[in-house]
């Protein structure tokens, strides 16, 4: 939820383990992918007291370490006999721009990485060696370049989501990691009677003849995520100004819009956000 800046909620965890008949495993994303929350050291503290000692594993994945902008990253995996119940997963893809390379890595402890291996080396043999030799090259000498791309990700994650709270009837948190921005939109989906993915749709397809913006709805990710759209900062910054500089025309366009939703009545919005 937006008023607990998307952190994990532990009263739902809580309720899960006690009402699930036959619980196994939890799945941890921090920081957040669409939303930017982030896991306080705090909330790490209090999920590992859940769970302790229990037959319950955890998921973490940690794609976006690297890219904290409130805070600092902190891991299960460094709670108290939460080695042997979490598995961790990094990859290079965010921090080193290294997407097409396919290259990650999990952390566990000894015995669950055996398990990791085996399966591994029955399912795909290992990543190409020269992949994995440029992954030790980038731990050893990138990290300085790393670090500055991380700067300037931060300084386009705070210019759009401030840019965008401040447009009409746009509320949009700074997140406190990932380099996506999540704002509520709620307020201009229910004066158009537009689903939140319905608006990401016209912004690309129908606002304008020729230009259009990227986004996704929320709900693309979850039912909770109704009334949202998420927008990516990974564009050069003159892009990011022109999608600013367009948001406003496209959402005082109302004859496009309803012309939209006539042709695509899926995107009628049926019940109003409950944010």
């Amino acid at each position: 939820r937006q008023d607990r800046s998307f952190r994990p909620n532990l009263d739902d965890v809580e309720k899960f383990l006690q009402e699930d008949p036959q619980p196994k495993a939890i799945f941890l994303n921090s920081p957040h992918n669409p939303t930017g929350g982030i896991a306080t050291h705090d909330d790490l503290k209090d999920l590992a007291s859940l769970i302790r000692g229990r037959n319950i594993a955890v998921f973490c994945d940690e794609p976006y370490d690297q890219m904290v902008w409130t805070g600092q990253h902190h891991s299960l995996l460094a709670e108290e006999g939460m080695m042997d119940q979490c598995v961790a997963a990094y990859t290079f893809s965010k921090s080193f721009s290294m997407s097409g390379w396919r290259l990650g890595f999990t952390v566990s402890s000894p015995a669950i990485a055996q398990l990791i291996a085996k399966l591994t080396n029955t399912a795909l043999s290992c990543v190409p060696p020269f992949v994995q030799m440029a992954g030790i090259a980038a731990l050893e000498n990138d990290l300085p370049e790393r670090d500055k791309n991380m700067a300037t990700f931060r300084q386009k994650v705070e210019y759009l989501s401030s840019q965008l709270d401040a447009l009409p009837d746009i509320n949009c948190l700074t997140p406190g990691g990932s380099f996506y921005v999540f704002p509520d939109v709620s307020a201009i989906c229910h004066r158009f009677n537009i689903t939140s993915h319905g608006l990401a749709m016209y912004l690309l397809q129908a606002a304008d003849d020729e230009f259009g913006v990227a986004c996704l709805g929320g709900e693309c990710f979850g039912e909770a995520g109704g009334g949202f759209l998420r927008f990516s900062c990974a564009e050069p910054d003159e892009k990011l100004q022109e999608a600013l500089d367009f948001l406003p025309q496209a959402f005082e366009r109302q004859d496009r819009i309803e012309a939209f939703l006539a042709a695509h009545s899926q995107y009628q919005l049926q019940t109003a956000y409950q944010l």
